[in-house]
């Protein structure tokens, strides 16, 4: 078998011409791009590599049964995932963790710039819940992660998206890949500061009528 896999090799390398460069040493591991290296891993690829999904609805799919990552850099702070001019469409993942975090907001590619209308009122009209993720939303996991999963999906604060909706329906969105509701928290903050930004002058307001008042006494 060992014999006909590497036949099987030589020929797929002749395919794509001389320049060609597959390699498969006496353990079994694959590298491409390099006849003088020894892949330590299953399978190595030295250079760039495009991978092209179809139909459409086609994936790259990773699987692994253990807790520790499957796509890593080698090196720790080494590597960029997309870029600029060729985003990722959409990501999505349980638990994010990152030491910073952007957003666009150049003003090179905004436009119909306009002020928050009534922040205090859009705030004093939605309601902050503690909730509980229900068990069935962690179907599909690993049956040995379940219990993490449902552990760490309760007590988590936030907003209901339905009732978020009728206040800020811009911060809400359908999701058709999952059928659900899901809301941008983030675009809450400016609305926010402009509340308390209104807040403020309104305490100041008071506050020199206080004063105001006190001379007259």
């Amino acid at each position: 078998m060992k014999k006909f896999t590497l036949l099987a090799l030589t020929a797929f390398s002749f395919v794509f011409g001389a320049e060609a460069q597959l390699k498969m040493n006496l353990t079994g591991n694959v590298v491409i791009g390099s006849l003088s290296a020894d892949p330590a891993c299953n399978l190595e690829v030295m250079g760039d590599s495009y991978f092209s999904c179809h139909p459409a609805s086609g994936g790259f799919y990773f699987t692994n049964a253990s807790a520790t990552g499957v796509l890593r850099p080698q090196w720790n702070n080494s590597a960029c995932l997309g870029l600029p001019d060729a985003k990722l469409w959409r990501a999505y993942t349980f638990s994010l963790h990152s030491d910073r975090l952007f957003q666009s907001g150049d003003s090179t590619v905004t436009e119909h710039i306009r002020p928050i209308e009534d922040p205090v009122g859009k705030i004093s009209g939605i309601r902050g819940v503690v909730y509980d993720l229900k068990r069935d939303y962690f179907q599909n996991s690993p049956a040995d992660k379940i219990e993490t999963l449902v552990r760490e999906g309760s007590n988590q604060t936030g907003f209901i998206a339905q009732e978020l909706m009728t206040v800020l329906p811009d911060l809400v969105k359908f999701n058709e890949d999952s059928d659900l509701y899901e809301v941008d928290y983030t675009g809450l903050i400016p609305i926010m500061i402009e509340a308390i930004k209104v807040q403020q002058a309104e305490i100041v307001r008071l506050n020199e009528k206080i004063v105001a008042l006190a001379g007259q006494l």
